[in-house]
This record gives structure tokens, C-alpha cells and sequence, in this order.
């Protein structure tokens, strides 16, 4: 799935998006959506640690061996010339080979800093920054729908939105019963939403990498690392007249081992799933700043709610507020 951003603040929101007119009689009714975050607390262990550790593992293995990762991966990923570098150097050398290749990538840098500080900007090295969620989403008054549209991640430092189309794992509509009272109240009935959470928060990761550095994540780190650099280096390297060689066979392992980390960190992500967000109920007051009859604002939005994640319904803290 491609990276779809636009830059916002917040993390993980909520967009609800509704035309609320009361008696308008402005000759300009204010007909526009309202954009809604709701932020949603995870309990503690809601992600559970092995979870996580199973997410960070790829990248915690190449930060710290980058020339075995470097080559298990690109082994996971199918690429032939693993085994022909394995078995085509002499012993002396493949004993030195994944060292050279460490050391080469040590080298790489992004935007003069290294690999390890890219990792952690990106949000990809831990999972704290997964235990909140703020979901956007549109909520319209006549049509009675509500649809989740987007997360933002600006709780987890990135400065960025991810609006989105449905993926598998998302059921991102519902038509709630809705309900205003004189007094401006507004009430919004049960609703069930599910969420390929892990696939959209790695979206907003390529996103942030590209909004931040100019390219994905596969694409910052080929340039940073620069396989083809790597590869002339490593085949130079020699023990007394004995060199390495096979250029164009270190060259396909760095560029398809690169290929496989992201793939394989990416499908990780993937595994954390929403099944299911349950609104039992949402309260909220509207706020008609100009006294023209028409609500420009939702305030003190309070969900009652629960959050599936795949162990069953844990209740959660979830609040809202929106503005046109």
C-alpha cells in the first residue's frame, strides 16, 4: 500500500465530519464538515510485549549486526547470490566477510546523523508510541453516517496525517443514531469499527520518512547505506593476495537484504490489529460561536468504549472535540 500523507499534529485521530445546521438564516450557511480527534488511551498491556518485541526485532537485529542481518535477510527474500557468496570465498575471507559489511554500513547516515538515530525518529525501534490512538473520522448529521477516515500521529512525534482508504482488517463505516437536543447536546449511538491499525501506522511512518528526508523508509535507507558503494568496497577487501570479489553478488545481497528488513518490519507492523473499536455511546455539547443558529464546534466529546485488539475487549478512555 502506498504512503498518503498530510502533514498535521497529534497522534492516531479521529475526523468526525457533520453538517449541523439549526434555523440558519445566514445568506452563506455554514455547511461544512466538522473534523473531530478522537483520542483513545490503550490499557496497559493492550499490545502485548511480546508483540512488540516481535515488531522491533528486525531493525534491533540489523542495528546491532548489520552485516548478518544484512545477509540473513536477504536470504529470507529468495535472493541466489547468497549462496554463491557463501560458497564461492574462501574461508579465510567469509569469516571477515559479514565485518566488512558492518563496517561499511556504519558509515551510512541520514541527514548527518546515524542509521540508529533515523531508526528512533521514525518511531520504529519501540512501542510506546502505539498505546495511543487518535483516529479521524467523518461524521454526517443527514446522512446518519460515520466513517473513520484517517490517524494522525503527532502523540507519537511525527508530524504527520494518514488519511486512508479501507484496507483488509478495516470496516470503517457505521450509521449511528443521532441525536441533538434544544440545549445543544448531542448524542451519538452505538457504533463498531475495525482497524488494520499496524498497516496505517507504518503508512504514516513511510510518510513522516518522506515529509522529513525525502523518501520512504526503503528509499532513505538504499540511499544512506548506497548498496552499490558497499558492494565495490567490501569486493576490495583482501587477506594478503586473496580478495573478495563478486561485486555484482554483494551488490544484489545488500540491495534485496534491504528489501526484505522493510518488507518483513512492515508486515510485523501489520499484525496489529484493531478487530474491534466499539462506541457504546458518545456525549458531547455543541458550540455556536457567532450566534448565528449554527454549531461551529463539538466540546467535552466523552466515548463510552471498548478496544479489541485480538485478546478481547479491554475497556478504554476515549474523548473527542471537533471544529468545521
Amino acid at each position: 500500500m502506498s504512503s498518503r500523507s498530510v502533514l498535521s499534529s497529534s497522534i492516531l485521530a479521529t475526523s468526525l465530519a457533520t453538517s449541523l445546521l439549526v434555523g440558519c438564516t445566514d445568506a452563506e450557511p455554514k455547511t461544512g464538515p466538522y473534523r473531530v480527534v478522537s483520542t483513545i488511551e490503550l490499557p496497559s498491556g493492550a499490545i502485548p510485549q511480546r508483540q512488540l518485541d516481535e515488531i522491533t526485532q528486525p531493525l534491533r537485529d540489523f542495528g546491532t549486526a548489520p552485516g548478518p542481518a544484512l545477509i540473513d535477510y536477504a536470504e529470507l527474500g529468495g535472493v541466489e547470490q547468497v549462496r554463491a557468496l557463501r560458497s564461492g570465498i574462501p574461508l579465510v575471507l567469509a569469516s571477515r566477510l559479514e565485518g566488512w559489511i558492518s563496517l561499511e554500513i556504519a558509515k551510512a547516515q541520514v541527514d548527518g546523523k546515524p542509521l540508529a538515530e533515523y531508526f528512533a525518529a521514525m518511531k520504529m525501534v519501540g512501542g510506546a508510541e502505539l498505546a495511543k490512538l487518535n483516529v479521524e473520522s467523518a461524521l454526517d448529521e443527514v446522512a446518519r453516517t460515520h466513517q473513520i477516515t484517517g490517524l494522525d500521529l503527532g502523540t507519537a512525534g511525527l508530524d504527520v496525517r494518514v488519511p486512508f482508504e479501507s484496507v483488509a482488517g478495516d470496516n470503517l463505516m457505521q450509521q449511528p443514531e443521532i441525536t441533538i437536543a434544544a440545549d445543544g447536546s448531542l448524542s451519538l449511538g452505538e457504533q463498531r469499527f475495525g482497524l488494520a491499525y499496524g498497516t496505517h501506522a507504518w503508512d504514516g511512518i513511510d510518510a513522516a520518512s518522506t515529509a522529513m528526508y525525502g523518501d520512504t523508509v526503503r528509499g532513505t535507507l538504499g540511499t544512506s547505506i548506497n548498496c552499490p558503494a558497499l558492494a565495490s568496497a567490501v569486493s576490495k577487501q583482501c587477506v594478503l593476495d586473496v580478495c573478495v570479489g563478486h561485486e555484482a553478488d554483494l551488490l544484489a545481497v545488500c540491495e534485496g537484504g534491504l528489501d526484505k528488513l522493510v518488507a518483513f518490519t512492515r508486515e510485523k507492523f501489520g499484525t496489529i490489529v484493531v478487530e474491534e473499536l466499539h462506541f457504546t455511546k458518545g456525549d458531547a455539547r455543541l458550540v455556536d460561536d457567532d450566534g448565528d443558529g449554527v454549531n461551529d464546534r463539538i466540546e467535552d466529546g466523552v466515548w463510552q468504549a471498548e478496544l479489541n485488539l485480538g485478546l478481547g475487549p479491554s475497556t478504554v478512555t476515549a474523548k473527542f472535540v471537533g471544529s468545521r
